[in-house]
């Protein structure tokens, strides 16, 4: 089975496969599954399809691993959930452009708190890498770095 989504028939139940880029679709598939979670019908498998607009590291481009174009990201770009969003906001007149304006500047404002929280903490401990990682401790795992 090559679809995420209807893997989860096999673990008894229901799958979901949703365009990730478009926020309607995201809310009303995690409506519908928070819904049959509520009322005792068990979880449901939620795929969201969607495009990641950098690589999986931040060497990548130094490495010369071009495995799609610009062109290509570029495509994706324009499918912006975040800007589409925001634009059907304004065009249905439920808010402005000052509206997204503030919204933005409260989320910037609030990754600067994060980013500076991380800089000024501690580095996590090692010994704790594995902590609630499984429901079950996995025997003999010790975390990276960590003598057992």
């Amino acid at each position: 089975i090559l679809d995420p989504y209807v893997r989860a028939q096999s673990y008894g139940m229901p799958g979901v496969c949703v365009d990730g880029m478009d926020v309607e679709a995201v809310y009303h598939a995690a409506l519908t599954a928070t819904e049959r979670a509520r009322t005792g019908k068990g979880p449901t498998f939620i795929e969201c399809q969607t495009y990641r607009y950098f690589g999986h590291y931040t060497g990548e481009r130094h490495m010369k691993m071009n495995y799609r174009s610009q062109e290509e990201v570029d495509r994706w770009k324009l499918r912006d959930p975040i800007k589409i969003w925001a634009a059907r906001m304004m065009e249905s007149g439920l808010c402005a452009q000052e509206d997204i304006e503030a919204i933005d500047a409260e989320v910037n404002i609030e990754i600067d708190r994060g980013v500076e929280f991380a800089r000024s903490s501690p580095p996590p401990n090692p010994a704790e890498a594995l902590d609630c990682m499984y429901a079950v401790p996995y025997p003999n795992t010790p975390a990276w770095g960590v003598e057992p």
